[in-house]
This record gives structure tokens, C-alpha cells and sequence, in this order.
């Protein structure tokens, strides 16, 4: 596989490194790849409301990332606080999320469970631009964009083990189109960058995504494929719509155990009726409350794990809800079935 071809970064110096400073404030890095509307803000702001009205859970914006004489430090901790609360507030109220993304940044959130024998965790959740991870049109140029130099700070030198959720929407517009093939390019173009800069990859985390699942599986039909789906439905999509970044996901070179720290699963970020969110019908309820509680178990277990393995203590997972996992690795498919995806792939 060639290399990603990466352009001079903007400058950041050592003074001001943010995987300095997430080392410093010991938070878990969660690095949100996708493209436009792929569902990358809407995911973590549910993930976010979803823990707020867990009784057995404490969440809360944490203290700036960036040390306070940066001269970065205000704005990028108030973009943060206006995500925490303006858009959770606007999602959740059916508003329009009036959210403005510039250069990546990082939203702190500290989660204590108020269980004493499990440790609390604070972690930095990116957000940033998905035109970062379209495919360049350009033809003079190369196909796949530089990662932001934000990212680039945190692959090359955070020194712990960190998250990497690749956000892959079933549809980017109604579902009723395949207008995934630049979604399907652009997280080819993020694991590359990944491969490429980051050296420290043993107790590296990846989930490959599958958003808006309620787009292929109705929230409401009597059939259980929203909520109950296998890993072979899913796989089947992700097959059919990510070919290239779903092949290469399953083949990427992690160190140690790599079938434990490479996961996937269906998400939905909530109710949506007529482009809004909405609270869903009681009996629905539990269905929906499943993905966040979901993906934050399996984000909890990677933080406890990294952080007792720099504590050098056992080094365990911890589970914030032992009922809720996802699938490590993809099914086991023959020889046969591999090649036949290939050549019917479009």
C-alpha cells in the first residue's frame, strides 16, 4: 500500500502540543473520522445526552485542554463549551444545529461513574471538518487531503493508546441514494494517514461505524434488524457500501492482539421524524438508549485499559455496562465469498 502523501502542517510548537497537553491533563484522545454529513457531531452530541440522563453516571465539559497561556486556550475551550451545550441543547430541543467547524478541535468530558469501584475518565473528543476527509476532486492534486495538523500532533507523539472511530452513514442524504463512494474514499484516505504517522499502535482502538442504521432498518417496524441486528447484517452493508474502506479496515497492521482493538457495529444517533430529532415512543425508547450506552462502554474500556496499563496495574478492561458489546473484527468470510465481494464490488 502506498503511502499518503502529506503536505507541511501549520507549525505547532512544543510549547503548545496538544497531545502535550492531553498527556499532561490525562485524557483519552477520540479521533472522529468521516465526511461531510456522515453523522460525525451528531454522534457525539448523543453520545453526550445519552450519558446525561443515565442516574448511575456523571458527565460533565471538562477544564481546557490547552494550557492557559496558549493563546488558543479561550477559543478552543469555548467552541468546545458551545458544543457540550448550545448544539446538545439545539439537538435535543428539535432545533437546527447551528454549529460552525473550522480547525479540529477538542471537546474534554469527564465521565465518573458513580459505581466507587470504577474509576472515572476524562476524555477529548475531535471534531472538525468532514471536507477534511473528502476525496480531492482536483486531478493535479493528490486524492487524499493531508490530515489537519491537530491530528497529525496526536498520532505522532500522544504516547498512550487512544480511540479511532471511523464514521460510515448508510446514506449521506435520505437513504435512498448510494452516494457513498466519496464517504467510502475519504475514510480510506484517514486510515491511511493513520498507518502512516502513527508509531504507537498496541493499545490503539478502532471502530468502523456504520451510521444512520435507522436509514436501512425502520426504528418502528415490527421486525427486531434496528435493534437486534448480527454482525453478518451489518457486514453485508458495509460489504455493499465500503468496499475499499471496509477491506482495508479488516487488513490494517495493528501490534499485539488486533482482532480485540478492531470493532464494529450499526449506530443510530437518535429519533429523527421529518429531519428533526425527537423524543422517541416510550416503547422505543430502550432501543435507542442502547447505541450510546454501547459505544460509551467500549470507549470507558479502552480509556481504564490504557490508563492502568500506564499505571502499570492489571491492565484489565472495566465496563461501564457489562449488557452491551460489540463485535470484534469482521466475520470470518472463505476464500470464495472474499473474492466474490471483490468482483461485484461498485
Amino acid at each position: 500500500m502506498d503511502d499518503l502523501p502529506l503536505t507541511p502542517p501549520r507549525r505547532l510548537s512544543p510549547s503548545i502540543s496538544i497531545a502535550e497537553n492531553l498527556d499532561r491533563t490525562d485524557r483519552h484522545p477520540v479521533l472522529i473520522f468521516g465526511s461531510s454529513q456522515a453523522g460525525k457531531s451528531s454522534l457525539i452530541l448523543s453520545l453526550i445526552l445519552g450519558l446525561q440522563t443515565m442516574r448511575d453516571i456523571s458527565v460533565s465539559l471538562g477544564e481546557p485542554i490547552l494550557d492557559p497561556s496558549d493563546s488558543r486556550s479561550r477559543a478552543f475551550h469555548q467552541q468546545a463549551k458551545d458544543t457540550y451545550d448550545r448544539a446538545a441543547y439545539e439537538l435535543a430541543t428539535g432545533k437546527p444545529v447551528g454549529m460552525t467547524i473550522g480547525d479540529p478541535f477538542f471537546i474534554p468530558v469527564d465521565v465518573k461513574p458513580r459505581n466507587s469501584r470504577l474509576d472515572p475518565v476524562k476524555f477529548a473528543f475531535l471534531d472538525g471538518r468532514g471536507e477534511d476527509y473528502q476525496p480531492n476532486e482536483d486531478r493535479n492534486a493528490d486524492l487524499f487531503k493531508a490530515l489537519q495538523p491537530e491530528i497529525v500532533d496526536v498520532l505522532s507523539n500522544y504516547p498512550h493508546g487512544i480511540s479511532v472511530i471511523y464514521v460510515a452513514p448508510y446514506s449521506i442524504s435520505d437513504g435512498h441514494d448510494r452516494d457513498t463512494p466519496g464517504s467510502n474514499f475519504g475514510l480510506l484516505g484517514a486510515m491511511r494517514g493513520y498507518e502512516e504517522l502513527r508509531e504507537r499502535r498496541r493499545q490503539d482502538h478502532h471502530l468502523f461505524l456504520l451510521t444512520k442504521w435507522d436509514q436501512f432498518a425502520s426504528p418502528m417496524d415490527a421486525r427486531p434488524l434496528f435493534s437486534q441486528a448480527g454482525a453478518d447484517d451489518v457486514d453485508r452493508v458495509l460489504c455493499d457500501r465500503y468496499p475499499n474502506a471496509w477491506g482495508t479496515f479488516q487488513g490494517m497492521a495493528l501490534e499485539g492482539e488486533a482482532r480485540e482493538r478492531r470493532a464494529f457495529m450499526q449506530y443510530s444517533s437518535g429519533y429523527f421524524k421529518d429531519g428533526q430529532y425527537r423524543e422517541p415512543p416510550h416503547a422505543f425508547k430502550a432501543t435507542f438508549q442502547r447505541y450510546p450506552r454501547t459505544i460509551m462502554n467500549w470507549l470507558y474500556g479502552n480509556a481504564a485499559q490504557a490508563r492502568r496499563a500506564v499505571s502499570e496495574t492489571d491492565g484489565l478492561r472495566r465496563s461501564l455496562f457489562p449488557d452491551v458489546t460489540v463485535a470484534n473484527g469482521p466475520p470470518r468470510r472463505s476464500l470464495i465469498d472474499a473474492l466474490n465481494a471483490v468482483l461485484t464490488a461498485r
